[in-house]
């Protein structure tokens, strides 16, 4: 199964694990092999990804769709590999760097305290097992940009104390 340009399938298979490796402190045979049962409970095992390192085995499909999945290689890739002897196509990951964080204006005017006050809010309606409600003093209501409604913070913090007290949910 020697390829044309000196690399056969098993120096891809064993190239692209060392190299993935790398990145996670090394992968080794056995941890290849575990991580193709992710794909669907099934995957390969050590004894099978290590004759494929060897080029010492004709894989079956699913085989090949297995070590796409583990190598992150291009669906497909491993067999047009194996069997047209064409070097394997790496999925191409964006660099963190490189993407551009959506955030949405609603959520850029929230303080790290905001986002706080929220999350305690959150907990203490369930909690208290309410699911839903609405306000009927306007008082401690501020109508924001949008023309929406939203508690004030000093109303946030007063309704999470009252909801504390509550006895939990049963």
């Amino acid at each position: 199964m020697e390829q044309p340009s000196g690399q056969s399938f098993g120096n891809w298979v064993r190239g692209r694990r060392t190299e993935l490796g790398h990145a996670i402190g090394g992968m080794t045979i056995a941890q290849a092999a575990a991580k193709s049962v992710e794909l669907d409970g099934r995957g390969v095992t050590d004894r099978t990804w290590g004759l494929l390192e060897r080029d010492e085995t004709r894989p079956s499909a699913s085989t090949l769709a297995y070590v796409d999945f583990v190598l992150k290689w291009e669906p497909g890739s491993a067999s047009k590999a194996f069997h047209d002897r064409i070097p394997p196509t790496p999925i191409v990951e964006p660099v963190v760097s490189e993407v551009e964080p959506v955030v949405s204006e609603d959520v850029k005017r929230f303080t790290t305290k905001d986002v706080q006050r929220i999350v305690r809010l959150e907990k203490a309606f369930d909690r208290a097992g309410i699911t839903g409600g609405g306000a009927r003093n306007h008082n401690i209501i501020d109508i924001d940009a949008q023309g929406g409604y939203t508690l004030s913070g000093e109303a946030m913090d007063a309704l999470i104390a009252f909801l504390d007290s509550l006895p939990p949910e049963s």
